[in-house]
C-alpha cells in the first residue's frame, strides 16, 4: 500500500500527473467533506459536496502541489493528510459563508 502512495505522490509531485490522485482519493474526500457538514449539523446538497470536493483539489494543487509536498510520511499516511486538508478546506469554506457560524456550537468535551 505505501508504494502505491508513494507512486500516486510521485506522479503527482515530480510528473505532474494528477489523474490518480484524483481518483484514488476523490471519494475519500467527498465522505470526508459530508461527514465534517454532518458534524456541525449543517444544511447541504450533493452540489455543495462537490462543490468543496473540487475545492480540496484546488488546495492541494494549488502554489505547484504546496500542501502534498507539505506532507510527511513518518506523521500521517497520505490518506490520512488528504482527510486533514478536507476537513481544514471545508471548515474555511464554512467560515468564509458564516463568519459567525455554527461552528461554535456545542461539541461533545470543547466548551
Amino acid at each position: 500500500m505505501l508504494e502505491k502512495q508513494q507512486q500516486i505522490l510521485d506522479e503527482c509531485l515530480l510528473e505532474d500527473k494528477k489523474e490518480k490522485l484524483v481518483i484514488e482519493y476523490g471519494d475519500l474526500i467527498y465522505y470526508t467533506v459530508r461527514k465534517t457538514l454532518l458534524f456541525y449539523n449543517l444544511h447541504f446538497t450533493k452540489e455543495d459536496i462537490e462543490d468543496l470536493r473540487i475545492e480540496v483539489f484546488i488546495r492541494l494543487f494549488k502554489n505547484n502541489c504546496r500542501k502534498l509536498k507539505q506532507f510527511d510520511s513518518k506523521k500521517l499516511n497520505l490518506a490520512g493528510w488528504i482527510k486533514l486538508i478536507a476537513n481544514q478546506t471545508t471548515l474555511d469554506e464554512i467560515r468564509k459563508k458564516r463568519p459567525v457560524c455554527a461552528l461554535k456550537t456545542k461539541r461533545p468535551g470543547v466548551d
